[in-house]
């Protein structure tokens, strides 16, 4: 996507330059024409920009962003040369204005309509400008393209360009802990033909029988394969009394027989303990927000085999685990997914306090959105933390309710079901307050119309309507 993205910017530089010829135009119409090409250019920059911005939302770019920021935020870069200068009061008003402030937005949509798909293959002199020529003639005729609405949408895109570029640099620069968990769940998922390690699964056939010590011994030797293989040698931020505090200890009695401890191993162990941490004083489990960043940082020193190994070693460690935890049920807490099926669990109990009012959707409402509503505040970052602390602890009821209330408020029920009808529904699975504190509570959250639940819902409802009502949803 950053070849397309710089490929044409260097082709908008060069047009507003004017170092691109553009068959000798000189003419009013050929002037406007000239620009109409500019502006095109900027939609199609801009389409790209907005396609790697919202990428950068979820996940970082493990290959790097190959834009050059500091050359194309660069105002002076754009602006100096003739046909800014020559509008320059324009230009000025122009970027004083905010984007809602701009009338004639509509007609880049229009001119849209007219463009090619894409910019690669086309002759800037030539099939470009028979492109534009029906656009422009259609737009002039209709009265709704003069020059200074051209202006106006060139400043525009140009504005709108630099805003776009400023935000990627930012999340570029600054990205959030959560991106970083999505690049380990690249990598993951680049290597998913990667399987447990064959040493392990052969050291299970061969002893049908063996104690929590031997996993633990299995754990430090799966540990001991990843250090040896080099894996970490681009971490340096370690230091003396790391080595020294650190809880990971690996002695040749941890090895199988005719294994040797390599040197360095202590402070390679150390390292590790900064990608990794100790649940229930006995699983050693990675921080993939930490590994994500490690990996962020050296994608283009690692190599393949840096790859295998470390999707190797989470394979094993997990099978580890779960075999540790059939020894140890207490450590059933700490294994990989465990807290997922936790909540899928409250769930499907919660699911089902609010099934109980299916018989107020209002008409049109599919009844698959209850679930998927709830589906969607339980995994939500911006909503899980507060859902799940509530519908976990004591004020299950009380949130079921406020739920209630902000769906009825976001018209899922139909008008003419009252909060009575909804508390009694309710009361169907909610026996442990009376009907009269339900339907208080759910009177008290419908006319609030605040809080963090409310404005999510209000903001989420409606996509959330059409997915559940579409069967295909999330499949095409």
């Amino acid at each position: 996507m950053e070849w397309h993205i710089n490929t044409n910017i260097s082709y908008l530089h060069s047009a507003i330059s004017g170092t691109m010829g553009w068959g000798g135009l000189s003419s009013p119409v050929t002037d406007r024409l000239f620009k109409l090409g500019i502006i095109s250019l900027f939609h199609l920059v801009n389409d790209d920009l907005e396609k790697l911005n919202n990428k950068l939302d979820t996940s970082v770019i493990l290959e790097g962003v190959s834009i050059d920021f500091d050359t194309y935020l660069n105002e002076e870069y754009w602006t100096d040369n003739t046909l800014f200068n020559n509008e320059e009061r324009l230009y000025k008003d122009i970027f004083d204005l905010n984007p809602e402030e701009i009338s004639c937005r509509f007609q880049i949509n229009e001119m849209t309509d007219y463009l090619p798909n894409g910019i690669e293959g086309y002759n800037i002199t030539q099939d470009l400008i028979e492109t534009f020529k029906t656009s422009l003639n259609q737009l002039c005729d209709r009265g709704k393209l003069g020059s200074k609405e051209i202006l106006y949408a060139l400043f525009f895109g140009l504005k709108y360009m630099l805003q776009q570029l400023e935000t990627i640099k930012k999340k570029v620069d600054n990205p959030k802990p959560h991106q970083f968990i999505r690049a380990w769940e690249e990598i993951y998922d680049d290597y998913e033909y990667i399987k447990c390690s064959t040493s392990y699964n052969e050291w299970k056939e061969e002893n049908e029988v063996f104690s929590f010590d031997e996993l633990k011994r299995q754990q430090l030797y799966t540990i001991y394969v990843l250090l040896n293989s080099g894996f970490l040698r681009y971490y340096d931020s370690i230091t003396g009394a790391d080595v020294k505090k650190r809880k990971l200890q690996i002695t040749e009695d941890d090895l199988p027989l005719g294994k040797t401890i390599s040197e360095g191993i202590a402070a390679e162990c150390a390292k590790l303990e900064k990608f990794a941490e100790w649940k229930g004083g006995d699983i050693l489990a990675l921080n993939y927000e930490k590994l994500g960043k490690y990996i962020y940082k050296n994608y283009n020193k690692l190599k393949i085999n840096d790859f295998n190994s470390i999707v190797e070693f989470d394979k094993t460690m997990d099978a580890i685990h779960e075999d540790m935890a059939a020894k140890k049920p207490q450590l059933k807490q700490y294994l990989k997914g465990y807290e997922e099926n936790k909540i899928n669990e409250l769930l499907n109990d919660c699911s089902e306090i609010l099934n109980t009012c299916k018989k107020h959707l209002a008409d049109g409402i599919s009844e698959n959105l209850l679930y998927e509503y709830l589906k969607k505040l339980l995994f939500n970052k911006e909503m899980k933390e507060e859902a799940r602390k509530k519908l976990l602890g004591q004020s299950r009821n009380t949130y079921m309710c406020e739920i209630v209330a902000v769906l009825k408020n976001a018209k899922v029920f139909k008008v003419e079901c009252d909060k009575h009808d909804l508390a009694k529904s309710l009361s169907e699975k909610i026996t442990s307050i009376q009907i009269d504190t339900i339907t208080k509570n759910i009177e008290r959250s419908y006319n609030a119309n605040d809080g963090a639940l409310y404005h999510w819902t209000m903001k989420n409802i409606e996509v959330l309507k059409r997915e559940a009502s579409n069967p295909f949803a999330g499949i095409i």
